[in-house]
Order: C-alpha cells, then sequence, then structure tokens
C-alpha cells in the first residue's frame, strides 16, 4: 500500500484529533500512520521475517496459516489479520477467501478488490482515543488523590469517635436511666394525685351549695360555646332527680344564648363567628366580662330545675372533665370567685398545684438524657457505618490494589451492566459479578458469580494470545472473583474481569469459556497505558521524520508525556 494511497483513503476523515496541536490535522497524522505502515510493511510470523517466496506457496509456514491467505491451504486454523498499522484481529480460516471483509487491511480477501485498506482510519481513530483515555486517566488520578485524602479524614475520625464511644454511651446510659426512674416515680406520684381526687378537692366543688353549683355549671358550659351549652342540656336531661325539670327548658333558647354569646365574643376579637368552643366565651384566666349577662340569661332559662346540690356537682364533673384542662381552670376561676367571701375560701397556692395536674406530663431532664444517648448512638452508628464503608478502600490501597496513583478507586462502589446472549451482568470492580436471568436485572437476588478476591497478573503466554487477538489488558492486571454460587457437582462458579483503554466506563461483554468459568471485558480510561502511548509517539515520531511529515503533540499531551509514570 503505497503512501499516496494511504493517505487518499483519509482524505474524508472528519475533526482533527484531540491530542494534536491544530496545525497537525487528523490527514496529516493519517499520512505519518500510513508511513508506518509502509515501514512495517515486510512480513512476520512466528516471531520470524518471511521471504516474499513464501507467502500463497500453497504450503503452511505460519501456525496461524497467515501466509496462506490466498490459497487457503491451512485449514482448520486460526488466521490473523496483521491490520497494520492498527491491530491485529483473528477469524477462523474457514472466513478467508469467503466474500465477506472480515480484516480492516482485506488480507482475508487477497483475490477480490471489494476490500480496501481501512487500518489506517481504524488506527488514527484508536491513536486519539488512547491519547484522550491518558489525559483522562491523569484527571481522574488527581481526583482519586483528593477523595482519598478527605476519606482517609473522615476514617481517622470515625475511629477516634469509636475508640471513645464506649465508655461515653455508658455513662449516657446510666445518666439516661437514672432521670427515667425519676420521671417514672413523678409520673406515678401525678397519676395518685389525680386518682385520689386532688384536683375536684382543691377546686371545692364539695363546698359548692346547689347555686353555686348551677353557677359554676353555666360558667363552664359557656367556656365551651354552643357544644358545651348543648352538651350540658344533655347531661341535665340524663341525669335522675333533674330529668324532668329538664325537659321543661327549652334547650332553643339556651341555644340560642350561647350563639349570641359566641357571636360578641367573635366580634370583639376580630374573628369570624360560627367557630367551635373552648374559650370563645368566657377567658378561663378571668371573669366571662361581656358574657356575664348571658350567663345570667342561661340561670334564668334553667330556674325550673331543683336545687339538688349532688345531682348538679355529678353533671359538673362530668362536663369540665370532657371539655379538658381548660375547662377546668374556668371552673377553678368560678370557684375562685364564688368562695371568695366565705368562710373558707379557695387556696389558690393548692388550685394552681392541682392545675398543673390536668397538663401534659414532662420531665425535661428525662428528655433531654435520652436525646444525648440517642444522638451519641447515632453518631456511633455513622461513625461504625463510615469505618465499614471506609476500611476495605483503605486496605486496598495499601495493597497497592487502587494503582500507583489510586485511579483505579473510582471504580470502587460503582456497578456496570450489559447484555450477552439473554441473560444480564453485572460488574461491580472490587466488590463482586453477578448473572441475571433472561429479561431480568443482575440484581442481587440474582445468580453470584463470585466475590472481588485480588488482582492477578495476565501470564506472558496469555498475553500473547490477547495481542493475537488485538486485545489489551490492563497493565495491573486482571480482577478475581471467587466463591459464586454452586453450580452443580461440587463446582462454585467464578469470574475473570479484563480492562481495557476505552473512554468510557463500560462493561463490553462477558464469556463463559468452560462451565461456571466466565470471562468479562470492561473498558475504562484507566487502562489506558501510558507507556504504551510514549511507545506509539515515538514510533510515530520516527515515521513521521523518515516520511518527512510533520508530528506535533499538543502541550497538553506532551506535558502528560512528559509526566512520571
Amino acid at each position: 500500500l503505497s503512501l499516496r494511497a494511504c493517505v487518499r483513503v483519509l482524505s474524508c476523515a472528519a475533526a482533527p484529533v484531540h491530542a494534536l496541536t491544530p496545525a497537525m490535522t487528523r490527514n496529516a497524522l493519517a499520512m505519518t500512520i500510513a508511513a508506518l505502515a509502509t515501514v512495517s510493511a515486510a512480513f512476520e510470523c512466528d516471531g520470524r521475517a518471511l521471504p516474499g517466496a513464501y507467502l500463497n506457496d500453497d504450503y503452511c509456514d505460519c501456525a496461524d496459516g497467515s501466509d496462506e491467505a490466498a490459497t487457503g491451504a491451512c485449514a482448520d486454523t486460526i488466521y490473523v489479520c496483521r491490520n497494520l498499522p492498527h491491530k491485529p484481529k483473528q477469524i477462523f480460516s474457514s472466513r478467508v477467501n469467503d466474500g465477506v471483509c472480515d480484516c480492516c487491511d482485506g488480507s482475508d480477501e487477497a483475490n477480490s478488490t471489494d476490500c480496501p485498506n481501512g487500518c489506517i482510519a481504524l488506527a488514527t481513530e484508536a491513536f486519539g482515543a488512547l491519547s484522550r483515555g491518558c489525559l483522562r486517566r491523569a484527571e481522574l488520578a488527581i481526583a482519586a488523590a483528593k477523595a482519598a485524602s478527605s476519606d482517609a479524614e473522615r476514617l481517622s475520625a470515625a475511629r477516634a469517635q469509636l475508640a471513645t464511644a464506649t465508655p461515653t454511651i455508658d455513662a449516657l446510659h446510666d445518666a439516661k436511666a437514672a432521670a427515667e426512674a425519676d420521671e417514672a416515680s413523678k409520673r406515678d406520684g401525678r397519676a395518685a394525685r389525680l386518682a385520689a381526687g386532688e384536683v375536684e378537692t382543691s377546686l371545692g366543688v364539695e363546698r359548692l351549695d346547689a347555686g353555686m353549683t348551677l353557677r359554676a355549671l353555666v360558667r363552664v358550659a359557656l367556656w365551651g360555646g354552643v357544644e358545651g351549652v348543648d352538651r350540658m342540656y344533655d347531661l341535665l336531661v340524663e341525669r335522675p332527680g333533674l330529668e324532668e325539670a329538664a325537659e321543661e327548658v327549652d334547650s332553643a333558647d339556651l341555644l340560642e344564648v350561647a350563639m349570641k354569646a359566641r357571636d360578641e365574643a367573635a366580634a370583639e376579637k376580630g374573628q369570624s363567628a360560627g367557630g367551635g368552643g373552648g374559650g370563645g366565651v368566657c377567658d378561663a384566666a378571668g371573669a366571662c366580662g361581656h358574657a356575664r349577662e348571658h350567663e345570667a340569661a342561661l340561670l334564668q332559662l334553667l330556674e325550673p330545675l331543683p336545687e339538688d346540690g349532688g345531682a348538679l356537682r355529678a353533671v359538673l364533673r362530668v362536663l369540665h372533665a370532657e371539655l379538658g384542662a381548660g375547662a377546668t381552670s374556668a371552673l377553678a376561676q368560678a370557684a375562685r370567685e364564688l368562695l371568695a367571701e366565705t368562710e373558707s375560701p379557695l387556696d389558690d397556692a393548692a388550685v394552681a398545684a392541682a392545675l398543673e395536674l390536668l397538663e401534659p406530663f414532662r420531665h425535661d431532664e428525662a428528655e433531654a438524657a435520652r436525646a444525648a444517648h440517642k444522638a451519641a448512638v447515632e453518631a456511633v452508628q455513622e461513625a461504625s457505618e463510615a469505618e465499614r464503608q471506609l476500611a476495605p478502600k483503605e486496605a486496598i490501597a495499601a495493597s497497592g490494589g487502587y494503582g500507583a496513583g489510586l485511579e483505579w478507586r473510582q471504580l470502587h462502589g460503582r456497578c456496570f451492566e450489559a447484555e450477552d446472549r439473554g441473560f444480564t451482568y453485572k460488574a461491580c470492580p472490587f466488590q463482586e459479578m453477578r448473572q441475571g436471568s433472561p429479561g431480568g436485572r443482575a440484581s442481587r437476588q440474582q445468580t453470584l458469580l463470585g466475590n472481588f478476591t485480588r488482582w492477578e497478573p495476565v501470564s506472558g503466554e496469555r498475553a500473547s494470545q490477547l495481542a493475537r487477538a488485538g486485545r489489551t489488558p490492563s497493565e495491573l492486571g486482571t480482577m478475581r472473583f471467587e466463591g459464586g454460587a454452586a453450580c452443580g457437582g461440587g463446582v462454585v462458579r467464578r469470574a475473570t474481569l479484563y480492562f481495557e483503554c476505552g473512554e468510557q466506563d463500560a462493561l463490553l461483554e462477558v464469556t463463559e469459556p468452560e462451565t461456571c468459568v466466565y470471562e468479562a471485558w470492561m473498558s475504562t480510561p484507566l487502562a489506558c497505558s501510558l507507556a504504551l502511548l510514549r511507545e506509539k509517539v515515538a514510533t510515530l515520531e520516527e515515521a513521521s521524520a523518515a516520511a518527512s511529515l510533520e508530528f506535533r503533540p499538543s502541550d497538553e499531551l506532551r506535558a502528560l508525556l512528559a509526566a512520571p509514570e
């Protein structure tokens, strides 16, 4: 293939390669690579140069049969497309001269003119991808170093907290237990006081005569608003000894007074009329004020009731209990006023202590102790979770598992999926690999192919096999996943994950070369070799010089090439 023909192949190539200067266009790079292809045109196989006379002489000189591309003399062998200056590719010899262009250099169809050489374009694209991948890898290394530093600080803080956590939590637990014991004691005492009737005794209900009791009943009912007055009437009608007289009272008249009192109270407060009760008519903290006339109106309507103090007190007890603490406060105010001029006025201190029993029970010390203990336990849980997540990363980094620049760290905690032959596969570097059923997802409920155990170097023999197939695995090696789900006959699934240079992180393919033994490939910028890039740049510089062509990488790429590995 002549240099002029190589250039002609690239004549419609598009945008400049990222790693080159603006002056160094894609076509110029293609010319350089074409020159490299011309320089490297000598036929080689099995580590030796082969004389031209040995090519297509109907005799297999090369183990891969590549010297007999035109004759097909080497049956049942693997044919290797040299694909210079791109990468080699393996195909079955049966696909040689079958009318299908399998090799980018067209060598598999030597008898045809329908397979133009496209290797130069592919090599140009591959060089650009390698350059961009190496630049991206350098960026990832910087980001990984920052993340590792931040995580190291988090891990150190978590371990320091865990080191002192036990005595701290024990002390907080003891303080909480003591506060809760005091809380329980005070709650029990409060319950006993309520059961003993301290509230009613302190309010002096038993000291109220029938007339006082009725006034107190009306005051409490008005505090409850329309609903309170309505409920008072129901209780009067239901109470033995009062029912007949209560039925003589027109309940509509009672409710009319209650609604008038409600509307006037709402108007004074600037609220809309029609709201519910609960202090809207008579303020529990003082006298009813404007509602005095409504109280007098209700008392007049209730005149038919007999002066049965016991029955009235029974109704009063039920009503203020149903209406709640606010109604009881209204009762206390009424009782204070009614008994003020008697020989036994209310003891304000006793009333205040009794009314406290009606407030929601709260023990501030116990609440604070519980909050402090809970916060400490949650902090320890958070620290434990941080150690659980970060300690394995620390161990992998210490063993060199993230690479010299820690760049491989960015794959830890991420998962990648791909479909192959109807199955869904999920690879989580540094963690696990799984296989999902056809049409399903490779979730934790699917078959475990193995848990990450170690990095393993690629043997020289295996590297040579892969090179013949045009694949270059990561310099760090392969990830081994072992201890997967049982496969029958005592066999346990295991997997090997290879990495090759690519501009994006992606799971490319998964195969099963042996039963329950899986082999997967991922692309990632992390596998882009700076050493390989240096080698290619040096080769291109040499080839371009020999062809009197300019090859000048960008300043960004030159800086990367000058950096230590």
